[in-house]
């Protein structure tokens, strides 16, 4: 009797739905397989050395949106964009602007805003045309053209009257969305090929995601915004014949919707800001092609660089004199994680850490932080509770859950955690003072850069300053830290209990930021 025969190997490869399903398994893998992007050129991922300083040269400033105890009505405090139309007013050698949100959409919350965006234009459009030879450089984030060609007016008005605009080459950076960003990359151009006959791509059919009162996008701009890449910093570098070279760098975005948050920024004169502008420079170059320079005439752009390098003469004996007791170091990118991490692991018992963040989720510096406070660093944090963005409501992912996490360590160590009291706006500083118990050099370290694996995990771009010594900003940041924490001077902060989260409700927003944060498919 002849036995049947059992189909072997080859027979069940051969089988249709095996080979249809082994070929779309390595369709989808094969994007993962294929290195990214190669990494940016000069002028990212920085830290210099440590630059000494006066410390009256160092100014800690502060946009605050105070509240009314009687009447509730917010009372609106721009003394960081105050300031920085002043430098911009007496800048007599070069003006460098780089900003990530530089916009007049207001978003949901549509009010009476400041017009922040128009504003900071027409005053770089204005000493422009005072003064025809002086050079000024704009960098900015292609997100305030909806990643096409819907940049606001006032950009093409400051191309015309001379000063070029550079939106940063956001395809230069790591992916930041590791779930998106490989297969978008490697098969975009041979959607792109396939679809923009068809006019598909390019057809404006999709709710606006920024401002609802804004013209629809196109689905090729969605998928230029879900890569999740930003230019975030926010940097204003001039020189003056009245304070020399001068920079004044934190968490403000000079846009119309961010006009009643919260910030901190420091304005600093000296070396720090001349290394500093040396990576702005940089980034401008390696961002600088057709698509990213708006309205570029022949050699304006390099023209405009090699003017701003030829006046950044320094009067070094001035700036490093008897007085410099200070020392101020330039952090970008993922060099900010590791000055973090630095000062928590540094950290001894008994002394004070204080933090105020709009953005928490980074797990290296998370269990840095948690080291720290099981060695009984006492260790306070303001943070935003992560409801608002824009008139639209948030689930406090990720600060909810991560806040859960570090008092889970309240009852055995010096930890505690209040949310701002926001109204709408956002409490968006960056910021943390260390302050030793043993008579060690304080620090203090603000920037644009939240705490999460996008923002110093070197993938935005980003800038930050690190203050080591004691001085006068030291003395404003711990002033105002306790104002807030205390409830005082209109301030307000709210106990660590009226946005905890538990049970079943922190068990999911926490797998979700998890995920979030290891993927990179989220939005903080």
């Amino acid at each position: 009797m002849k036995k049947t025969p059992v189909p072997g190997k080859r027979a069940f490869l051969r089988r249709p739905r095996v080979i249809v399903a082994a070929l779309a398994l390595a369709l989808i893998a094969l994007p993962y397989l294929v290195p990214g992007p190669t990494p940016p050129g000069p002028g990212f991922s920085i830290r210099t050395q440590p630059f000494p300083s006066p410390p009256d040269r160092v100014a800690l400033l502060i946009d605050s949106t105070l509240h009314d105890s009687v009447s509730d009505i917010p009372i609106l405090d721009h003394e960081i964009f105050d300031r920085m139309l002043d430098q911009i007013a007496r800048a007599d050698d070069f003006i460098v602007a780089d900003f990530f949100l530089w916009n007049p959409w207001e978003g949901a919350s549509a009010g009476d805003h400041r017009d922040l965006a128009e504003e900071l234009a027409g005053a770089l459009i204005a000493r422009k045309l005072e003064n025809p030879d002086l050079p000024i450089l704009v960098l900015t984030d292609p997100i305030n053209r909806i990643y096409g060609r819907d940049e606001p007016a006032f950009f093409r008005i400051m191309a015309e009257a001379g000063i070029p605009v550079v939106f940063t080459d956001l395809a230069r950076l790591a992916d930041s969305n590791r779930i998106y960003g490989p297969p978008a990359r490697f098969y975009g151009p041979i959607v792109s090929t396939l679809l923009t006959p068809t006019g598909l791509l390019d057809r404006r059919w999709i709710d606006n995601p920024f401002d609802p009162g804004l013209d629809a996008v196109s689905l090729r701009q969605l998928a230029r915004l879900l890569f999740f890449k930003a230019n975030h910093r926010k940097v204003l570098i001039s020189r003056s014949d009245e304070l020399g070279i001068e920079m004044t760098v934190g968490s403000l975005n000079p846009a119309d919707g961010s006009a009643a948050h919260s910030n901190l920024a420091v304005h600093l004169t000296g070396p720090a800001a001349q290394a500093a502008l040396g990576t702005e420079l940089s980034v401008a170059r390696w961002s600088a092609r057709e698509e990213t320079v708006l309205q570029d005439q022949p050699g304006r752009l390099d023209a405009t660089v090699a003017a701003i390098l030829g006046r950044t003469r320094m009067d070094w004996n001035d700036i490093l004199g008897p007085g410099a007791t200070a020392r101020v170091t330039w952090l970008t990118e993922g060099r900010i994680r590791d000055a973090i991490i630095e000062r928590f692991t540094a950290a001894q018992p008994g002394d004070r850490i204080e933090i105020a963040l709009f953005y928490l989720s980074d797990r290296r510096v998370i269990r840095a932080m948690k080291d720290a406070i099981r060695r009984d660093v006492s260790t306070r944090l303001i943070l935003d509770a992560n409801r608002d963005a824009f008139g639209r409501e948030k689930n406090g992912i990720p600060n909810r859950p991560v806040a859960a996490e570090l008092m889970d360590l309240a009852r055995d160590h010096p930890v505690e955690v209040r949310w701002a009291e926001t109204a709408g706006e956002q409490f968006h500083p960056k910021a943390m003072a260390v302050v030793p118990a043993d008579g060690r050099p304080p620090s203090l370290l603000v920037g644009s850069a939240n705490w999460t694996g996008r923002n110093i995990g070197d993938l935005n771009l980003e800038a930050n300053l690190l203050i080591e010594g004691p001085g006068p900003a030291l003395d404003d940041y711990r002033n105002w830290f306790s104002d807030t924490w205390n409830n005082a001077g209109h301030r307000r902060t709210t106990d660590y209990g009226t946005w905890a989260v538990d049970g079943w409700t922190r068990f999911w927003k926490n797998a979700l930021y998890r995920f979030q944060e290891a993927s990179g498919a989220g939005t903080f």
